[in-house]
């Protein structure tokens, strides 16, 4: 007569990350990071979105089991409950980059590749100092980026790498006058300089 046996095998209470709820899950993680230029000023990275990709390529909505939140440090971990390949995105408004695309293979805990986001902010600010305050162009040094003041002095220059940066203002014209300002771009938001020709050299 033929016995059948069935072993069972008990997993610990204490079980380590590597433990799997579904044979062939992948469980990710890794960091995603907001840094400009090389700095080391500390941004706020929970503002970063890792997100899975669902059936048939389509996004998910980035909530629940297929997104995570990152921590303030840019560590995050998802479970997606399927064996890779799985494709993952990683997006932060207010960025250069805008969304960044992964995919990470095989199963059980896999580290991810790390994200860097490069995050972005605004300067605006007000012109003083000159009898006629339109027209004076207001740039930051190494960028592209440019404005022109209008009548009242007013100027916004959007999309600046967040960190230090150095505006440069000057008024067209001959002898042109050239004032030198230092800012330090927030990420995702504005910060207000004044810009006093009357301290200005020629």
């Amino acid at each position: 007569m033929a016995i059948r046996m069935r072993v069972v095998v008990a997993l610990g209470a204490a079980c380590l990350s590597g433990c799997l709820v579904g044979r062939g899950d992948q469980i990710i993680w890794g960091t995603a990071v907001l840094t400009a230029s090389g700095e080391a000023t500390q941004f706020d990275n929970s503002m970063i979105v890792v997100c899975g990709v669902c059936v048939a390529d389509s996004p998910c909505d980035c909530t629940g089991v297929n997104s995570a939140p990152v921590a303030a440090d840019g560590s995050y971990r998802i479970d997606r409950g399927v064996r890779g390949p799985n494709n993952y995105t990683a997006s932060a408004p207010s960025t250069l980059e805008g969304s960044v695309a992964f995919t990470v293979d095989g199963s059980g805990d896999v580290e991810a590749p790390p994200i860097v986001l490069t995050p972005l902010g605004d300067v605006t600010g007000t012109v003083t100092g000159l009898a006629v305050l339109g027209g004076i162009v207001v740039t930051v040094d190494g960028s592209s980026v440019t404005a022109t003041t209008d009548a009242l002095g007013n100027f916004t220059l959007a999309g600046i790498l967040s960190g230090p940066e150095t505006l440069t203002a000057f008024q067209p014209g001959s002898p042109q006058v050239v004032l030198h300002a230092d800012a330090t771009v927030p990420y995702a938001s504005a910060v207000t300089v004044a810009l006093d020709f009357s301290t200005a050299s020629e």
